[in-house]
């Protein structure tokens, strides 16, 4: 089914895209998101290619790190310049999104740029969004507020300081498996001289999470040889995922699915945090109960 909008973004904004995807949907947009929409076995750049085209708009979220970084992000929007031409002029396909100061593409300054960082611009955008979808579309103000506390939060990293970055992972108690793991790779492939002593004093931390712990262990050995620490959130979950899956209840599947469902919130969970306690307890019961 064709969805109301495809979000179009680099892979650097992840964070603050998948909050602005449930801000969207939140507002009664149907997205297309990758994150969300593609399905295990799909191909997914002939998926991607159809989305684009029946979708109703394309959206496509511009930032400075972002234009700067290679990525299938600029593929799409050249897709979608192909698509354009199939729609009527007067009809709303393309809509850039900007996120804070960034150069737009040449290809893309034909239409009229909407900057979220800007008073008024969220508002704007769905104002835009209700009339191209011919719908009333509504969010609640203090979600509004929230969006663009959660974008000003995002740029402002993008030049903050190390230090800045270890304060913050030091300092969210519950801060999420994926943010956890940009901050460590943001350290790690900085060109800060002290960047080894961050990592190395972060790894001693001891509420960290066994994916942390793993995540900088990797991450130091990667400094100390020089190498780039990349795709660091996909490989320590695949990592731990195939552990995971050596393991189980025998005879008991339904047991098994909760007992490895646990053993990864487990893993991603920050020492002594609710979610860990919740989950070494439930993966406790199991475990007795099939003895």
């Amino acid at each position: 089914m064709a969805q109301d909008v495809f979000i179009s973004y680099s892979r650097v904004d992840l964070p603050f895209v998948e909050r602005f995807d449930h801000f969207l949907t939140e507002s009664g947009v149907a997205t297309w998101f990758d994150r969300k929409s593609l399905l295990p076995g799909q191909r997914w750049e002939d998926v991607i290619e159809d989305e684009i085209s029946d979708s109703t708009i394309f959206l496509t979220c511009l930032s400075k790190a972002g234009m700067d970084k290679k990525g299938y992000f600029h593929v799409e929007q050249n897709r979608a310049s192909e698509a354009a031409l199939r729609v009527p002029p007067e009809q709303l396909f393309i809509l850039p999104v900007v996120l804070g100061d960034c150069e737009v593409p040449r290809k893309l300054r034909q239409y009229h740029i909407v900057n979220l960082v800007e008073p008024g611009a969220i508002e704007m955008l769905l104002r835009s969004l209700s009339s191209a979808l011919e719908r009333q579309l509504f969010a609640d103000p203090d979600a509004v507020i929230k969006l663009r506390g959660e974008l000003l939060s995002h740029l402002g990293t993008e030049g903050a300081s190390n230090q800045e970055f270890a304060q913050r992972f030091m300092n969210t108690e519950e801060i999420s498996f994926q943010d956890s793991m940009g901050l460590i790779e943001r350290i790690a492939n900085s060109s800060d001289p002290r960047r080894l002593s961050i990592l190395l004093t972060l790894r001693g931390e001891a509420f960290l999470s066994y994916a942390e712990q793993a995540a900088l262990d990797k991450a130091i050995d990667n400094v100390k040889a020089g190498n780039r620490t990349q795709n660091l959130q996909s490989s320590i979950k695949a990592e731990e995922l195939g552990r995971i899956a050596q393991m189980g209840i025998p005879g008991n599947p339904e047991a098994t699915q909760l007992l490895q469902l646990n053993k990864y919130f487990r893993y991603i969970s920050r020492k002594n945090t609710e979610p860990y306690r919740m989950a070494e307890e439930k993966i406790h019961n199991l475990l007795a109960g099939h003895d």
